[in-house]
């Protein structure tokens, strides 16, 4: 028979291997599970910026066409108001993912966008682009609340 040093020796190394072991396993799967937390809230984080940044540039771009439309005569405040009519267009532009059937016709949009028409030609071109905003942010916006409730990204 073992000497009951031995075999206290032999049940603490043993207890310590399964203590070792199973810290090991939880340490990896939190750092796993830290991690995909970490990628969800950044991706939802920049995909909220994003959101963000269209509605600001569709604003300011919808704000200085109003104003040009309004007011025709030349002056150094139309040429400020233009060139930020411009920048926002190029913001918007910019966004686009032209392999999306609605971002194409948003580009189509802002390329045919009239200042100098008449009030309702003006008013329809207003909301063409508003209501495909609205078409082309939805779904973003419903992936950041996806996301946000830790569901997985569509």
């Amino acid at each position: 028979m073992m000497d009951p040093q031995i075999i206290s020796a032999i049940i603490a190394v043993c207890g310590v291997f399964v203590t070792v072991t199973v810290t090991f396993v939880i340490g990896l799967l939190a750092r796993r599970f830290n991690y995909k937390h970490l990628y969800a809230e950044t991706v939802s984080s920049n995909r909220m910026d994003w959101i963000n940044a269209w509605h600001e540039n569709i604003s300011r771009f919808i704000a200085c066409a109003e104003t040009l439309h309004k007011h025709t005569k030349p002056s150094a405040e139309r040429l400020k108001i233009e060139k930020e009519l411009y920048e926002a267009r190029a913001m918007i532009t910019s966004r686009l993912n032209l392999n999306e059937d609605t971002h194409v016709a948003m580009l189509t949009l802002l390329n045919n966008f009239r200042i100098q028409t008449t009030p309702a030609d003006f008013a329809n071109q207003r909301e063409a682009v508003l209501a495909l905003a609205r078409e082309i942010l939805k779904p973003e916006w419903e992936r950041v609340k996806k996301e946000a409730r830790g569901k997985k990204n569509v």
